[in-house]
């Protein structure tokens, strides 16, 4: 361990620069690092994971046969739901010519 320029041990002899007010957060690239369908699908697994991980609770609290009925019945909501806003985005696209 080696004592640097202020007295402050640091355990080699790299150091990390430290950051100004201007520094930007963001690196302003005019790539992109991801397209919409990686976006979409790292959105979806981390719904689709969450769900997962809360289903041996919520089967604990509500039973078997509850949790199959609830579970049926959320998911055909959530189908109706997905599709209305399809329809809705099919009508727009249709209504603004896009």
């Amino acid at each position: 361990m080696t004592i640097g320029k202020n007295n402050i041990a640091s355990s080699s002899s790299y150091s990390i620069p430290v950051a100004r007010e201007d520094t930007p957060l963001l690196l302003n690239t005019s790539q992109h690092t991801s397209s919409n369908f990686k976006t979409c699908a790292k959105l979806f697994i981390a719904v689709v994971g969450a769900g997962v991980l809360g289903l041996p609770y919520s089967f604990k609290k509500t039973g078997w046969a509850m949790g199959q009925f609830l579970e049926l019945q959320w998911g055909s909501y959530h189908f109706c739901m997905l599709d209305l806003v399809f329809l809705g985005t099919l009508h727009l696209v249709k209504k603004l010519k896009i």
